[in-house]
């Protein structure tokens, strides 16, 4: 199961993926953002699936969206090629830069 975000940029509708296949959650939650993430959304959304209690969607030709609207912060890997770190003049590093934006 992967939760998506489908349709036209600023209109997407929440759905699931699974299997294959796509099923709408616009039912459940108008949208897969902080409110969904902290309340229960995704067990109620894997609920809701289990139970066949969404409808499948038609996704051919709908634009894909950033799976989260609006996170809230995003995390980078630094030098996280041989090639970005010579072209800082820097060594690869023996573990993975973390940092958030």
């Amino acid at each position: 199961m992967k939760f998506a975000r489908l349709g036209a940029a600023g209109a997407e509708t929440p759905a699931i993926v699974d299997g294959g296949t796509f099923y709408s959650l616009a039912g459940l939650t108008p949208d897969l953002d902080a409110d969904f993430w902290s309340s229960g959304g995704p067990a109620r959304a894997a609920a809701a699936l289990a139970a066949g209690e969404l409808p499948e969607m038609d996704a051919r030709g709908l634009r894909v969206g950033a799976p989260i609207t609006r996170p809230s912060s995003v995390f980078g890997i630094g030098l996280n090629y041989a090639a970005h770190a010579a072209e800082s003049g820097s060594e690869p590093p023996s573990a993975p830069i973390l940092f958030q934006k």
